[in-house]
């Protein structure tokens, strides 16, 4: 595990210097094709180098079909989910779309994936919402199956909650082996098997919790050692990635829940959130960080966004 004096240096901790800044814009819904277009066209512009669909059933767009006509209208900007509530989708057919989206939209697809947490989306569509360990297990083996699914070659499996009996996915995706996947995680359950499986690590830290002491960032280690139990030596292969707040919807949050943001740590400048950012990445190796469209200014982000993405 990390001690606390080891997450003060990634070189020490197996975060590599040279992994570049990427931000990436969270996409809610929008009323019209051409808002949402325009607005994926905009982000690209801006430098930001993924735009990712939330997965909600009231309000926000799917993430598939949303991934793809973004795709369509740009290009070099990443697409993808973040998360996808894996309860809601088979495995199988979610892994086909995903490769499916890759291959149209010439290898630029990114799967965040996650066990469900929102129990309103599952209370509308009358889905069972079970206690954490096994919403935790079929993530697990949801996981196994989709990279089974993506090498391309005919597999089978029989486990606790899914099945398949010599099944291919053709076309199978451009990316190999297949494309990211960003798990979210805060949990030492979930960060364990993050670590394990996923290429982006997407940690959700309630930094608020004050018995940590004067240091707003000291709640990350801990999620941090969980991670790397479950990576071991692959540590270092894995993007680390923080979501940030500034300047949106977010900031009419009461003052006791802005703390626990990470986003609020940012200061009321651009130079000020440069700095920031660099001293996650300096302290901890964070080098990716998303940006919601309700609770981040992403216009205002976009300076920052230029001073370092790529860098």
């Amino acid at each position: 595990m990390i001690r606390r004096d080891q997450a003060k240096n990634p070189a020490r901790v197996g975060c590599t210097m040279t992994r570049p800044f990427r931000f990436a814009a969270q996409f809610l819904t929008a009323s019209s094709a051409d808002e949402f277009l325009a607005w994926a066209r905009r982000v690209e512009s801006q430098g930001y180098s993924t735009l990712n669909i939330c997965d909600h059933f009231d309000f926000a767009l799917s993430p598939i079909p949303a991934s793809m006509a973004a795709a369509l209208v740009t290009t070099k900007l990443r697409v993808g989910s973040l998360c996808i509530d894996n309860d809601f989708r088979n495995p199988l057919l979610l892994a086909k779309e995903v490769a499916n989206v890759d291959m149209l939209s010439g290898g630029r697809f990114e799967l965040g994936l996650g066990a469900g947490w929102f129990g309103g989306d599952y209370d509308a569509f009358g889905i069972p919402f079970d206690p954490p360990g096994t919403r935790v297990d079929r993530l697990a083996e949801a996981i196994t199956v989709m990279k089974q699914a993506w090498a391309g070659r005919p597999f089978s499996h029989e486990g606790r909650f899914y099945h398949a009996k010599d099944y291919t996915i053709s076309p199978p995706p451009i990316q190999k082996p297949h494309p990211p996947l960003l798990v979210g995680c805060g949990k030492r359950r979930m960060c364990n098997l993050a670590g394990r499986e996923a290429d982006i690590i997407s940690l959700m830290v309630d930094l608020s919790d004050r018995s940590l002491g004067a240091d707003p960032y000291a709640g990350l280690a801990t999620p941090l050692d969980w991670v790397r139990e479950g990576a071991g030596a692959s540590f270092a292969r894995l993007e680390l990635s923080l979501h940030l707040y500034w300047g949106g919807k977010a900031d009419a949050a009461p003052d006791q829940q802005k703390a626990g943001m990470p986003a609020y740590l940012l200061g009321d400048t651009v130079e000020a959130a440069v700095a920031t950012c660099q001293k996650l990445r300096d302290r901890f190796g964070f080098t990716a960080f998303y940006l919601s469209q309700a609770g981040c200014d992403l216009d205002r982000m976009a300076p920052v966004v230029e001073r370092l993405a790529g860098r």
